[in-house]
């Protein structure tokens, strides 16, 4: 752990994911928690993006949704994150259209 806390260095705020029960789940880029471990038989998991670029962060974490859905069924539920200013939930789940050239 201690080789990544430079990470930090120059940030006043940094990430911390924490469950309803006030359970610390993560701290990215940091450490993992012993109660996120994926081992065989896991049946939940949570998926974490941590980004600078928001858009960015969304794309990836609604790709990685789609690349699980490929393979299994199952229920995506949504969480809160909160930035200290505001709350949003995601993932953002929709469809979009957009025109690319064949070239």
């Amino acid at each position: 752990m201690k080789e990544y806390v430079t990470y930090l260095d120059g940030h006043e705020n940094v990430p911390v994911h924490i469950d309803s029960d006030g359970k610390v789940l993560s701290m990215p880029p940091i450490i993992n928690s012993e109660a996120t471990k994926m081992e065989i038989g896991t049946k939940d998991i949570f998926v974490e993006i941590t980004a600078l670029d928001e858009n960015k962060a969304r794309i990836v974490l609604n790709m990685i949704i789609a690349c699980l859905g490929v393979y299994n069924n199952f229920t995506v539920h949504s969480v809160n994150v909160h930035d200290g200013k505001d709350v949003r939930k995601y993932p953002v789940l929709h469809e979009e259209e957009f025109i690319c050239d064949v070239d």
